[in-house]
């Protein structure tokens, strides 16, 4: 009989294992505890700031008007 794997904290060290209420999900594509649930808590990978970028972007777009007027 094969035995079904329980969903675990993917910290480093922690490996506690999580309810699927209790599961939190990163950007990262990882799940997380209760504890561990904060981006600095679980050393995440994922650029946040460059996310933040690409988001003003796109809500700002660069408007820019003729110098000269046409006729």
């Amino acid at each position: 009989m094969d035995r079904v794997k329980l969903p675990r904290c993917c910290a480093i060290g922690c490996r506690r294992i999580t309810r699927d209420e209790l599961v939190w999900k990163c950007r990262c594509t990882k799940k997380f505890c209760t504890e561990h649930r904060m981006p600095e808590d679980h050393s995440c990978d994922f650029n946040y700031k460059s996310l933040g970028v690409e988001e003003l972007k796109k809500a700002n777009p660069q408007i820019v008007a003729d110098k000269i007027e046409r006729i």
